[in-house]
């Protein structure tokens, strides 16, 4: 996990602004979303520098409808 400087404020809490980037391997389609966030709507992930939809697995993973292609920059933030 990477943590990027600077805060952001949700509802008048504070926050560290977190994200995490991987690889696409052509077959995976779940990732680990290992920062905390106060509503799942909060948390989007981009391939390839694109919005990229996803289900909730369960409160630390997502999953991806079709797996991001291999060498594909992910990133979930």
């Amino acid at each position: 996990m990477v943590r990027r400087e600077g805060f952001s404020h949700y509802g008048g809490s504070k926050m560290a602004l977190s994200f995490t980037t991987a690889t696409g391997d052509g077959s995976t389609t779940n990732f680990s979303v290992p920062f905390q966030y106060l509503q799942r709507t909060h948390v989007c992930a981009l391939v390839d520098e694109v919005d990229t939809s996803f289900t909730w697995v369960n409160s630390g993973t997502i999953q991806f409808d079709t797996a991001p292609a291999d060498g594909a920059e992910i990133v979930i933030y």
